[in-house]
């Protein structure tokens, strides 16, 4: 049964080959690719690539009508329910064919050759009238919702179809080509943004906390290398305050020499000034005796002298009167200064003492 079909088939589609297009001078001819019985296509989007949903007498019509409306590459029909779908999609880009629910159910399609595609670019004088081909500003362009690949058009593609520009996608749905290689809308564009920024951030953070190893691994390095540096730096400090230290200790006796050097210095400067004090008190004990002993020997020796003159005779007037003065002197100076007056005193009294004997002898 299946072979009868396949060829019946091919006997349909050898008639449809053999159909011109009477409305230009060109031959257009479109072949056809028919799937086994129980098979179908199933669109990726149905209601984006549904182009007429009708019934038609046999399998050769529903062709026919495929072929009569230039965007359409693909259909569906069932030879029980006589139902003809017609679709605007590549076969191999715009869904895929997959078991039906009806076992006279066959899906065809419309095999591509670049000799179709040949006039592409050119003007639209060799292009009027094609299918494959359609006018736009004076050349020859690719049908709506396709887009030449170098070689022939092909079916834009819908969301998720992979792609590398946005001529690619469907531009009526507002589809571009997303920075997954895959068509999607704006929205999409911007969700994949945001999860490829927050991927980054993630890689970031990852890397970062690679990295903290690493630069932890570096710094611990560069302690190694600081280290020993230190270390020296730390044991010339050492020897600069144990210097510091000898200095000090070298200078503590210096200071305490000084002090004992200050202090005999004082010493000496006490006794210098004892000396002048002593040199400055002589002159001054002297003038006060030499004040003193006039009054004293006139008070003093002068009644004494007298009466002794008057009861004994002269030479024992200067035996007793000179060891009276003598002893009064002695105790004026023992109260002055004893130690240093006295010999000045003495001396002084003895040549005092004799100008009696110059007025004895007289």
């Amino acid at each position: 049964m299946v072979s009868f079909y396949r060829r019946l088939l091919l006997t349909l589609f050898i008639l449809i080959i053999s159909q011109t297009l009477e409305t230009t001078k060109n031959i257009w001819q479109s072949i056809f690719d028919v799937s086994n019985l129980g098979l179908e296509f199933s669109p990726a989007d149905e209601q984006a690539l549904l182009l007429l949903d009708t019934t038609a007498r046999s399998l050769l019509n529903c062709a026919q009508m495929c072929e009569m409306i230039a965007r359409c590459r693909t259909f569906n029909y069932d030879m029980q329910m006589k139902h003809c779908r017609l679709y605007q999609g590549d076969i191999d880009s715009t869904g895929e064919v997959a078991p039906s629910a009806s076992s006279q159910s066959v899906c065809g399609s419309i095999k591509l050759i670049m000799e179709n595609f040949a006039d592409y670019g050119g003007p639209c004088s060799i292009c009027d009238g094609s299918r494959y081909l359609t006018c736009m500003n004076s050349t020859c362009h690719c049908q709506p919702n396709t887009f030449f690949n170098g070689s022939m058009c092909r079916s834009q593609k819908l969301i998720g179809g992979g792609c590398t520009s946005n001529n690619q996608c469907r531009n009526d749905l507002n589809l571009k080509c997303l920075l997954n290689n895959q068509c999607g809308s704006v929205r999409q564009q911007q969700a994949q943004l945001v999860a490829v920024h927050q991927q980054q951030a993630q890689l970031v953070a990852v890397h970062q906390q690679q990295a903290q190893p690493l630069v932890l691994h570096q710094l611990q390095a560069q302690l190694l290398v600081v280290h020993p540096q230190q270390v020296r730096l730390l044991a010339v400090r050492q020897l600069q305050v144990k210097l510091l230290a000898v200095r000090q200790l070298q200078v503590r006796p210096l200071a305490v020499h000084q002090q004992q050097v200050q202090l005999l210095a004082v010493q000496l400067l006490q006794a210098q000034l004892l000396v002048v004090h002593q040199q400055q008190l002589r002159p001054l004990a002297v003038q006060q005796l030499q004040a003193q002993l006039p009054a004293l020997h006139q008070q003093q020796a002068q009644p004494l002298a007298a009466h002794q003159l008057q009861v004994q005779p002269p030479a024992l007037h200067q035996q007793q009167v000179r060891p009276l003065a003598v002893q009064l002197l002695q105790a004026q100076l023992l109260v002055v200064h004893p130690q240093q007056v006295r010999p000045l005193a003495v001396s002084y009294f003895q040549s005092i003492i004799k100008t009696p004997d110059i007025h004895a002898n007289c």
